[in-house]
Order: C-alpha cells, then sequence, then structure tokens
C-alpha cells in the first residue's frame, strides 16, 4: 500500500508493507528487512526518490493470526 500526505507544502509517501503470517516464523524480522531492501533497490532503479534525494519511509507490519502463540521476536 501506498499512503501519501501533505507535509509542509509537499507530498510525501509512504509505504505501508503488509505480512499476513499463519505460522510463526523465527526469521520473519530479517524477511521483512529483505522486503524493504528489494523495494529500495526497485525504487532506485526506476529513478523514483524524492525531489530532495531520499527515498520514502516503510512501515514494515506483520498480521499474525495462527493458533500457536508467536515466539519469534517481536518488538515490544
Amino acid at each position: 500500500m501506498v499512503w501519501r500526505a501533505r507535509i509542509g507544502g509537499e507530498w510525501v509517501y509512504v509505504y505501508i508493507l503488509l505480512e499476513f503470517q499463519s505460522r510463526p516464523d523465527k526469521w520473519m524480522a530479517l524477511r521483512m528487512q529483505v522486503y524493504v531492501g528489494l523495494l529500495y533497490q526497485d525504487l532506485l532503479a526506476q529513478h523514483k526518490l524524492s525531489k530532495y534525494g531520499k527515498l520514502p519511509p516503510v512501515l514494515p507490519i506483520v498480521l499474525y493470526h495462527g493458533r500457536r502463540a508467536w515466539r519469534a521476536a517481536s518488538a515490544s
């Protein structure tokens, strides 16, 4: 998902990266970092930086809906 907001008279784009999980994955944090890195590489290749030459913020979110407790690393 891509959202945009007007901040200080300029449009700022925020990328929301959603991942749905039905099983715990101890490497989920690494996988999300890979997704963000691949997105940034693609934006660089397409010359889609901000007018100041910056990459957009990315908000990665994992939505877990499994039966077992999530035991992998999480931000608390």
